[in-house]
């Protein structure tokens, strides 16, 4: 029997503040609550932003340390690369300080956690220009499938920069958009468990994204018409109510993290702020879905407990 995913915790830094209010930029929160300010002092902004969301997840979930720990991030830290890069050019490649270069590496968001939290089990960065995040939920889920662990902090962080910004704005028009989001997840059902991941797919072959979806829902025994809301960056289907998270979010690599983390609470306290003018009587399923600029897709389902 396959392993169910059940998220027991979740919490994000970014744009959308206490998943009521959209702000013109992150949201940046009350970051003593859960770092002591001497550790705090020495974290960089996107560290900042990856404890906090990781802690309040953790929080929730009323786990102190997890069994494992799976990081998903394309960019890594970009400010602390771009700080680096810009050091060597102005000495000639010499003298560079190493501290940016260190605090730049991609594994630098989950050692620091490890670090924070004391935890010794798996420790995983997922770097990926477009699935870094599902390919992280999909090692969690196979690893407890054999039994290696039975709870892991799974999260997705990207953080923007004024010369990101000013080199995408030449390919795209949305804006650019960046976030910690976090969820703790466990292979038991517990009494805070709030919602369970019913399944989490990528595909590749460019193929039609209705007929990808539909295949995906089918293979779960879900029906298309039991899908409540659609979370995405295209409207797929006509009647399934729709919510466009690059708009809102801005567009970033691990997207899809945050997605999972307001729809979690989008069902958990079935509510949708009047703003996005969706309204509906009951949400048991939300199905996330992302289609990357060269085809390649990836679908999330959270569904209710209830």
């Amino acid at each position: 029997m396959k392993t169910e995913l059940f998220v027991n915790g979740i919490g994000c830094v970014s744009r959308l503040k206490d998943f009521e209010d959209l702000l013109p930029e992150t949201h940046q929160p009350n970051y003593k609550e859960f770092i002591p300010a001497m550790k705090l002092r020495r974290m960089s902004r996107i560290m900042r932003m990856s404890n906090y969301a990781a802690l309040s997840a953790l929080k929730q979930a009323e786990v102190a340390i997890p069994q494992a720990i799976n990081v998903a991030t394309s960019y890594g830290c970009l400010v602390d690369t771009e700080k680096f890069l810009s050091t060597l050019l102005e000495n000639n490649e010499e003298f560079a300080n190493p501290s940016a270069f260190i605090n730049s590496t991609h594994n630098t968001l989950a050692g620091s956690l490890a670090i924070l939290l004391g935890a010794k089990g798996q420790n995983f960065t997922f770097v990926h220009p477009e699935n870094a995040f599902e390919n992280a939920l999909i090692d969690a889920k196979i690893a407890m499938d054999e039994g290696s662990f039975q709870n892991a902090l799974v999260g997705g962080v990207d953080e923007k920069t004024a010369i990101l910004e000013s080199l995408a704005s030449r390919f795209i028009d949305e804006p650019i958009g960046e976030g910690a989001a976090f969820l703790s997840i466990s292979n038991k059902r517990e009494q805070q468990s709030k919602v369970l991941i019913n399944g989490v797919l990528i595909d590749n072959t460019k193929k039609d994204s209705n007929r990808f979806i539909r295949e995906f829902c089918e293979e779960l025994g879900v029906d298309i018409s039991d899908i409540d809301l659609l979370m995405g960056n295209e409207k797929v289907f006509d009647d399934i109510p729709f919510i466009d998270f690059e708009n809102l979010l801005g567009i970033y690599p691990t997207v899809t993290a945050l997605a999972g983390v307001w729809s979690t609470n989008i069902i958990e306290s079935q509510y949708i702020p009047d703003w996005l003018n969706v309204s509906l009587p009951k949400i048991n399923n939300i199905l996330i879905y992302n289609k990357y600029q060269n085809g390649s897709q990836s679908v999330i389902l959270i569904s209710s407990l209830v």
